[in-house]
């Protein structure tokens, strides 16, 4: 965050960093607070359909400035390595898939090899990837569809430019019967949400990229698969006695067969 605000890019402004643990048990920063808005439902309820389109469209050009960041002239040395990002990536959801595994799903696997073979070498220049880039993870001017601050930086690490895209746009593609959250929606419903093709089109005019975007279902799938092993691990944790959460772990477990189900769909396998 120190980096990105130095390079005018909007972050809350960092005012101290401790590693002395012995103040509070853990290393602990300290931040600027701001005051604006914050939408944990990206649906935005109660917002006008004018303001709605706009935060969207905000929140894009929010993307855009950040990859067109000059990355090499920032301290960015511990937010890891540039070396085949996506490999790395897959790697990483392949591993924690098997470990948490507790029922075998054949689709999964063939899933995972389809991401393997697909796997874009486009040449793409390693970008910062905030990795949960969404409305909810942004800081709202109070009164205008202005990005006062992006938040929520502790899985920032290099990436392909459409992983951040691909994951702002997984609830355009979240099946609705399968919606589970208690408050507020995955997908996105609301009257002024401009659709995807919209905000993608409004994504190339600002980073020079040409529609379609090459290798979209792929990013999709990665994404989807990333949710899967997402929800596969809090069922694992739960079911261990490691920790607490607001669904049971049935309502969980039943939601990871349809979505690979769903991922597999979207990318085209039978």
């Amino acid at each position: 965050m120190s980096a990105l605000g130095e390079a005018s890019f909007p972050v809350p402004k960092m005012y101290l960093f401790c590693e002395d643990k012995s103040i509070m048990g853990q290393e602990f920063y300290i931040m600027e607070y701001i005051k604006g808005r914050q939408f944990p439902d990206a649906n935005l309820p109660g917002v006008p359909a004018d303001q709605t389109k706009a935060i969207f469209e905000a929140a894009i050009r929010a993307l855009a400035q950040l990859q067109s960041l000059d990355t090499d002239q920032l301290n960015l040395e511990g937010i890891g390595d540039k070396e085949d990002v996506l490999k790395q990536r897959m790697d990483m959801l392949f591993e924690a898939y098997k470990k948490t595994e507790r029922k075998s799903n054949p689709k999964a696997h063939r899933l995972m090899e389809w991401l393997r073979d697909k796997k874009p070498n486009d040449g793409e220049k390693p970008v910062i990837h905030h990795e949960d880039f969404r409305i909810s993870n942004i800081l709202w001017h109070p009164n205008e569809p202005q990005a006062l601050a992006v938040i929520d930086w502790e899985g920032a690490c290099w990436g392909h430019p459409f992983e951040d895209l691909a994951y702002f746009c997984f609830p355009f593609h979240f099946p609705a019967a399968l919606e589970f959250m208690p408050a507020g929606k995955i997908g996105y419903y609301s009257e002024g949400i401009p659709s995807e093709e919209a905000l993608l089109s409004l994504y190339c005019d600002l980073t020079g990229n040409g529609l379609p975007l090459p290798n979209w279902k792929f990013f999709l799938g990665l994404v989807f698969f990333r949710v899967i092993v997402n929800i596969q691990t809090v069922v694992s944790q739960v079911s261990d006695g490691g920790g607490e959460f607001p669904l049971t772990i049935k309502s969980m477990s039943d939601l990871l067969e349809p979505l690979v189900e769903h991922a597999c769909t979207i990318v085209g396998l039978q």
